[in-house]
């Protein structure tokens, strides 16, 4: 990895780590196994305001939280 990157990505072991106090989450996959995330977990777990932009319309929050 390029050092101007290799600073600034953090790799991480599952969806719920990386959404971990995150300001904000994009999902842009069209991979089945996000169609099955507790993403009222994820906002839970993620830092306020939070915002979560789901470009595949996977989870059911109905609206911002």
């Amino acid at each position: 990895m390029r050092k101007e990157v290799e600073n600034h990505v953090q790799i991480c072991g599952s969806a719920y780590e990386a959404a971990q106090d995150a300001d904000a989450v994009v999902i842009s996959t069209e991979r089945d196994e996000f169609k099955s995330f507790d993403y009222g977990k994820i906002y839970e777990d993620m830092h306020k305001p939070a915002f979560l932009f789901d470009g595949r319309l996977f989870n059911e929050l109905g609206g911002t939280a």
